[in-house]
């Protein structure tokens, strides 16, 4: 009798076990990342920018399209590795107008008006939330973004303070 359990006992095992091999399924696990080179640092004197666009007349906005005059300015990275950058600016758009980034808003505040940026030397502003064109950084150089930045009038026109701001994000890739 004890043999014959045993023997019972062992065909049981090596049935389950054929049966695994038997039905056996593969899988493979993939891992996908990358090693990025060290990240640019803004320059200190960017870090917090006040580009002032000065004070104009109502009048200089005689229609809505119509903007200020273009005042540069630049941000700089520094400490980069060898890799393209870009960036964008993220804040607040007027409605109906997606270049147009809208004024901080509130009591005193100007209505009808709001801030565009250009690349430097563009035509047509840089769309708030969109990309700037890549450039390529080299190790152990400065790279500098150059900008235009101007008001422009897009509805009725109200006096007053004309503050507006955003985030800058710097893409590597």
């Amino acid at each position: 009798m004890k043999t014959k359990i045993m023997k019972t006992l062992f065909v049981a095992l090596l049935g389950t076990g054929l049966a695994s091999t038997a039905y056996a399924e593969s899988s493979q696990v993939k891992f996908s990342g990358k090693i990025l080179a060290e990240s640019c640092t803004v320059v200190t004197p960017d870090k917090t920018k006040t580009v002032v666009l000065g004070n104009y007349n109502k009048s200089v906005f005689t229609a809505v399209g119509t903007t200020s005059t273009k005042v540069p300015f630049s941000i700089t990275l520094e400490d980069c590795d060898t890799q393209p950058v870009r960036m964008r600016y993220q804040g607040t758009a007027v409605s109906g107008s997606p270049e147009i980034l809208a004024l901080t808003g509130g009591a005193g505040f100007a209505q009808g008006v709001g801030v565009v940026v250009y690349e430097q030397g563009g035509a047509n502003p840089i769309t708030v939330g969109d990309y700037t064109a890549r450039k390529n950084a080299t190790s152990g150089t400065n790279l500098t973004f150059n900008f235009e930045a101007a008001y422009k009038r897009h509805g009725t026109l109200v006096a007053g303070k004309a503050d507006a701001s955003a985030d800058l994000i710097i893409d590597y890739n």
